[in-house]
């Protein structure tokens, strides 16, 4: 299995409806994963190396928007190097860390500031990890493909032929400018969605 999705799942997926060699295939399935990852707060899978830059906390607490760190290579506050022995993360929240010494991140309550933490590490969930992930960008590509160019979002529920009648399960766009419901499955990936806190 592949780590990241690609158009080849999406073929087997919809059973050769829509194929790999396709254009439209690749534009629906980063459209899918660019929406799903939206809705979660963060790339989910696969795992990837990179630099999260965050804002300086006025605690010893650092939250990184991510629910899989894999390892950290480094920590930086306004450049200056963090001693990685001296940080700690947590066993029960995903992407928390803690200086041991308690002490603030920026050095004094007062030194916080926005955008003042660089840490380079490795996160995400691999493949297998993340099956439930991979199942709701797949269903979203395939339930959203079903429903072109038919003015409707969800499931057809109800077609009458004569007198021509449409239903779908979820809201119709009935005005101009306004956003239809499409179908995401939540339910799949709340499991992977960060949430807001103050």
């Amino acid at each position: 299995m592949a780590e990241d999705l690609a158009v080849a799942d999406v073929e087997a997926y919809t059973g050769g409806r829509m194929l790999a060699s396709d254009a439209e295939t690749q534009r629906a399935l980063d459209a899918a994963l660019a929406r799903v990852r939206r809705f979660c707060g963060w790339h989910v899978s696969p795992a990837r190396t990179e630099t999260l830059t965050v804002d300086c906390p006025w605690s010893s607490l650092l939250i990184l928007p991510t629910m899989k760190i894999r390892s950290i290579t480094s920590i930086t506050v306004d450049g200056n190097a963090v001693d990685l022995t001296t940080v700690r993360t947590s066993a029960d929240a995903p992407g928390c860390l803690e200086t041991v010494n308690f002490q603030p991140w920026g050095g004094y309550r007062t030194d916080s500031g926005f955008g003042r933490v660089a840490v380079a590490l490795s996160h995400g969930f691999s493949a297998a990890e993340a099956a439930d992930f991979r199942q709701a960008v797949l269903e979203l590509i395939d339930s959203t493909s079903l429903q072109k160019g038919t003015g409707g979002s969800g499931p057809l529920v109800e077609k009458k032929v004569d007198d021509v009648t449409y239903r779908w399960s979820g809201v119709v766009d009935r005005f101009p400018g306004s956003i239809a419901k499409n179908p995401l499955n939540e339910s799949l990936l709340y499991q992977f969605r960060l949430l807001p806190f103050a």
